[in-house]
């Protein structure tokens, strides 16, 4: 883990250096999907996309790219779980008495096609 991100929201971010392939290694790639090696504006489709990576390169021609990541590992009590599923078994309650509601009013323009949502989608 490196220290807290820089910048109004700070957080705890990690990287690591991962292989990619070289520039070469991607025009064929390219050029065998007959691709131009060339966007809609006249420039390197390549350069164009790596713009704005962290690469490095090493002497026998492989590289790497930076990535870097917020590691989050959502953890919730069992209580944000009972009021979380209570919410949604009352705007599911919700929606099904709209519905019923609705069902009445013989509607000209439209098609009441009815409510799919499962009720406890949890189970």
């Amino acid at each position: 883990m490196d220290a807290p991100a820089r910048g109004r929201y700070r957080h705890v971010t990690a990287e690591r250096w991962e292989f990619v392939p070289t520039r070469s290694e991607l025009a064929k790639r390219y050029l065998l999907r007959g691709q131009s090696l060339f966007d809609a504006r006249g420039q390197r489709r390549i350069v164009e996309e790596e713009r704005g990576f962290h690469f490095r390169t090493f002497g026998d021609g492989r590289r790497q790219v930076q990535v870097k990541w917020c590691p989050l590992e959502p953890a919730h009590s069992d209580a944000e779980i009972v009021e979380a599923n209570t919410d949604y078994a009352g705007w599911h309650a919700g929606m099904m008495e709209l519905l019923e509601r609705i069902g009445g009013w013989g509607l000209r323009d439209h098609v009441l096609t009815g409510f799919t949502a499962p009720t406890t989608p949890w189970e």
